[in-house]
């Protein structure tokens, strides 16, 4: 069975069964398709869908051959399960799934208004709040790497923290071109700050260097140490002119006239800053002046004797040449363009960036050499929103597309969100809402855990079009392994009004219990599912328990049914007989009598137990005073006639069944219970007989 990769790129779920497969352990690879093992000689390939992001592949072996009468064994079939987009179901991962769902509720509540006074600073925090979770998870990641003597464990550590660090690569430059507001327009100070950030190949060369000369037995200078000038590089290229001093400071001819005039070069570089209340063409008059006095010491040769501070100057000067020797300490294309254009144009806009990057991916091999990530820069850099989503729930995660796509909502970046579905998410049925299709699709990966699916929950009621009859599938799915966790899913249930998935799920729990032998349980989840027919099932166990033991179970709970029994005939009449019970208990015969009577008379007990009923009316029959009256007796004799007349009918519908065919020992059983049926129904009806004697006497002697 073969999958090319033009067909697994097409749908989320092939996609990363491709992608399983090449991490699988194939048998060869042959280009850009691969051989899933034990599939090979195989008739097709079967895929089972699992719960959440989970599926089941195994080798089907098409039909048995005609003269084989034996199915395939087990060992003929290999189960394999394939899961995708379980980044989050790391425990180390999971913290940051918590806190930014706590996070991504309380934007849902704050109910951001596009345009509103203060949107874009309260969006900019929300935003910076969910980094800074990314920043916890890298760290956590990084220790429990470093902590590790496990290498595979260690590995997965380093691949999921490098993940992280492109999350946050990504996020922070869509929070600068999306989210926020630059003062004037002017971007570059904020991407040399994100630079700054994600960049720290000078401060390691200055710790190293620090570290040599600070070293006892050593006695190099600073000078003359491999990284001191590749430091100054790096800190001059990210515009920290401060600690490019510092490091000069630290070189023996510090004091001589070319140092000298370098850092004052370097502290009088303009900087721009919007609160200062400076125009941007006031600073780029400024900044010209600066740059071409940088130009005038450089050709008179203030610099000529020393070629590192030489260099230096050729940065601040902006030659083109210099930036391409220095790509080792930019290490990438985006580092080099804010380093370039520091130098050339510090004043450039946000909308311009774009016309900049060719120069410096060409610096770094060209197009080609460009990954995944790149892709998404390049596409934040043209303000192309809906690529830098969609590359990014490819490359990256669910959890990043889906929560950047919905801060990116709030801010109004996705007006015409309903003309650029997600492509191949697994909420592809969601025709125009691209927020919401990308939501669903983090959801669903989050069911997949046995933790994380309350979670998920709540992401789905954000969901507006589709996700609550997405909850209601997945909930109706989820496995109910005790009772805690049933309660837990009907209470959600119950909060969102899914009141037939809230019964359905109590009467799967009651069918469950019944099964275990536990009847009182089995009742306490009927009366929370309130099913009628449910309910009429649960009765009737309690009742054959009572025809077979002579005594009701579970009598604290028939205690305490209250009002909870109105909605179901069958639980009406349960919880009236157990209260009969009680009266009779307490010796308050006339109240057991008439509350008796009024069970028979109106039929509420099912058929079966009717003779059950009147042989519980014998004691009473007996007792003075006098209980029942003579048309009392009377309704009780006709209920008696029904009874003998419905045991008459079944016997004979029973021969004709063809009852004969019984074995001994049944018939013997049926015939037995048939003489003690009729051993109760004589006594019964000499009881009456002698009932209604005595009420003619009374109601004789009160007549005159």
């Amino acid at each position: 069975m073969q999958f090319g990769t033009s067909l697994a790129a097409r749908h989320t779920p092939l996609r990363h069964l491709y992608g399983y497969m090449t991490n699988m352990a194939a048998e060869r690879e042959e280009g850009n398709v691969m051989i899933i093992p034990d599939a090979e000689c195989a008739a097709g390939m079967t895929v089972k869908w699992g719960f959440g992001n989970k599926m089941l592949l195994y080798a089907s072996r098409g039909p048995l051959p005609p003269e084989t009468d034996k199915p395939y064994g087990a060992k003929d079939v290999r189960l394999h399960e394939l899961k995708w987009d379980t980044v989050m179901h790391s425990c180390l991962v999971r913290p940051l799934v918590n806190e930014s769902h706590a996070i991504f509720m309380s934007l849902q509540s704050k109910r951001l208004a596009v345009g509103e006074t203060g949107t874009r600073p309260e969006l900019v925090k929300f935003s910076r709040g969910y980094r800074s979770v990314i920043h916890a998870c890298i760290l956590e990641l990084k220790k429990a790497g470093n902590s590790t003597l496990d290498e595979e464990e260690a590995a997965e550590h380093a691949a999921l923290s490098c993940l992280f660090y492109e999350t946050d690569l990504v996020w922070s430059i869509c929070e600068i071109f999306f989210i926020e507001q630059t003062p004037g327009g002017v971007i570059l100070p904020k991407l040399l700050e994100w630079v700054r950030w994600h960049f720290h190949r000078g401060e390691q060369l200055l710790q190293e260097l620090l570290q040599s000369v600070h070293d006892e037995e050593s006695t190099i200078k600073p000078e003359l140490h491999e990284n001191y000038w590749p430091a100054v590089y790096s800190f001059v290229l990210q515009g920290r002119l401060v600690e490019a001093r510092k490091l000069l400071s630290l070189h023996l001819k510090y004091k001589s006239e070319p140092f000298q005039s370098m850092g004052e070069l370097l502290c009088k570089m303009p900087i721009y800053n919007g609160l200062t209340g400076c125009s941007v063409q006031e600073f780029e008059l400024t900044w010209q002046r600066w740059q071409d006095e940088c130009y005038r010491r450089l050709e008179d040769g203030e610099f000529i004797t020393y070629k590192e501070l030489e260099t230096v100057a050729k940065i601040l000067c902006g030659d083109e040449g210099v930036f391409v020797d220095m790509k080792d300490q930019c290490e990438t294309w985006y580092h080099m363009l804010i380093s370039r254009l520091l130098y050339t144009n510090p004043a450039v806009k946000g909308l311009e960036l774009q016309y900049h990057t060719q120069a410096c991916i060409d610096a770094y091999g060209g197009n080609l050499q460009l990954g995944a990530v790149d892709h998404i820069l390049l596409s934040a850099i043209e303000y192309d929103v809906y690529q830098v989503i969609s590359d990014s729930s490819t490359h990256l995660s669910w959890w990043f597309a889906a929560h950047l796509t919905d801060l990116l909502r709030a801010a109004g970046q996705l007006d015409d969100a309903a003309a650029r579905p997600a492509q191949g998410g697994a909420a592809g049925a969601c025709d125009g809402d691209l927020r919401e299709s990308l939501l669903l699709d983090y959801a669903a990966s989050l069911t997949a855990h046995p933790s994380l699916w309350r979670v998920a929950a709540d992401y789905f009621d954000h969901c507006p079009q589709y996700g609550r009859h997405y909850l209601e599938r997945y909930l109706e799915r989820i496995p109910l392994e005790t009772e805690r966790k049933a309660q837990k899913v009907i209470r959600m249930c119950e909060e969102r009004e899914m009141t037939e998935l809230a019964s359905s799920i109590c009467k799967v729990m009651g069918m469950r219990a019944f099964h275990e032998g536990q009847l009182g349980s089995a009742l306490s989840w009927c009366l929370r599912s309130k099913d009628a027919s449910f309910a009429a099932f649960i009765s009737d166990k309690f009742l054959s328990g009572h025809m077979e033991r002579g005594d009701l179970s579970h009598l604290d709970m028939l205690d305490n049914l209250g009002p909870s029994t109105l909605f179901s005939s069958s639980l009406t009449f349960l919880g009236k007989y157990r209260e009969f019970h009680r009266l009779y208990e307490s010796n308050d015969m006339k109240g057991a009598a008439s509350l008796l009577l009024s069970l028979l008379t109106c039929r509420l007990a099912p058929r079966k137990f009717w003779l059950n009923l009147l042989v519980d009316v014998v004691p009473l029959l007996e007792m003075e005073p006098l209980l029942f009256s003579s048309n009392d007796t009377y309704e009780l004799l006709h209920l008696l006639e029904d009874v003998q007349t419905a045991q008459r009918l079944q016997i004979e519908g029973s021969t004709r069944r063809g009852i004969e065919s019984d074995s001994k020992a049944e018939t013997r059983r049926k015939g037995a219970s048939s003489n003690v049926e009729k051993e109760k129904l004589d006594l019964l009806r000499l009881a009456l007989a002698k009932n209604l004697a005595r009420s003619f006497i009374v109601e004789g002697s009160l007549a005159h």
